[in-house]
């Protein structure tokens, strides 16, 4: 396992030169073609998001397709393993939310093997595994889901990237389409196809479109704010906001009091430690 993880960092690595080179020179002459395939311009993208270390408070509001509002704060942890690619997060709901005041919740991602999802909810008295099949499931009754508190990994997917870039949100990028290569996981996430419009000169993500199994048009997330921290640069979405296009509703989420490199320890990122708080 230890071999074939350095290799797979190597080989990011390596794409990311290659990219970062060919990004320099697109830009120079208009960027009239993609600088490079559908899944390196991801994993790219991905790589420039990955912090070394943070601590934040989220607020996530929502917005029910009755139009009941509900909001949850958060205070959020997070760690970047040493292979520099893989993420630790925990959070604990601090404020509002009722019943889930007190839920708290753990990912812990792998190269090329399923990640860990836990949640401990008071009630229940004890950490709960989600297995890779939930990953679709609502995340505390907001739109986001559990899949989306872990990274995608582009060699899971069939990636493609459209010849010429668009404008989105008044900026110009490229775009992406993505297909699960494994019926396990189309199931799990209950995503057939997604789109993203990733910056034409910085690679951040400004929409994503989510398509279902039947293939319509299920959810819109736009990302508004970004912000770069800590040297070398990396770049946190401040705000995201995704729109359920089926049943109307949606969820906001914000990042704030964000402080990052203040050395996190790894030993807090175990399921035992869902229940104590504090950290």
């Amino acid at each position: 396992m230890g071999s074939s993880c350095r290799e797979y960092s190597q080989r990011r690595v390596l794409a990311r030169l290659a990219l970062l080179t060919a990004l320099a020179v697109s830009s120079a002459r208009g960027a009239a073609a993609p600088p490079g395939d559908g899944a390196t311009l991801w994993e790219q993208s991905l790589a420039v998001q990955r912090l070394r270390d943070l601590r934040c408070e989220v607020q996530l509001d929502t917005t029910t397709p009755s139009g009941d509002r509900i909001g949850l704060r958060l205070h959020v942890i997070g760690k970047l393993a040493d292979d520099g690619v893989n993420r630790f997060l925990m959070g604990r709901v601090i404020g509002g939310g009722g019943a889930l005041l007190g839920m708290s919740f753990l990912s812990v991602e792998h190269l090329k093997v399923p990640d860990d999802l836990w949640i401990f909810l008071p009630a229940l008295g004890y950490p709960k595994r989600i297995g890779s099949s939930n990953l679709g499931d609502s995340f505390l009754g907001s739109n986001f889901t559990f899949g989306d508190l872990i990274q995608p990994e582009p060699d899971a997917y069939e990636v493609s990237v459209r010849e010429r870039p668009e404008n989105v949100g008044g900026e110009s990028s490229w775009v992406i389409e993505a297909r699960p290569r494994s019926a396990s996981l189309e199931r799990g996430t209950g995503v057939n196809r997604e789109v993203r419009w990733l910056g034409q000169h910085d690679l951040l993500e400004r929409r994503i479109e989510q398509y279902d199994r039947r293939g319509n048009l299920a959810k819109v997330t736009e990302v508004t704010r970004w912000t770069a921290y800590g040297k070398p640069k990396r770049w946190l979405a401040l705000q995201r906001e995704i729109h359920d296009v089926v049943r109307g509703g949606g969820s906001t989420v914000r990042f704030e009091e964000v402080q990052v490199d203040t050395r996190v320890p790894g030993d807090v990122f175990a399921s035992a430690r869902l229940a104590e708080g504090g950290w």
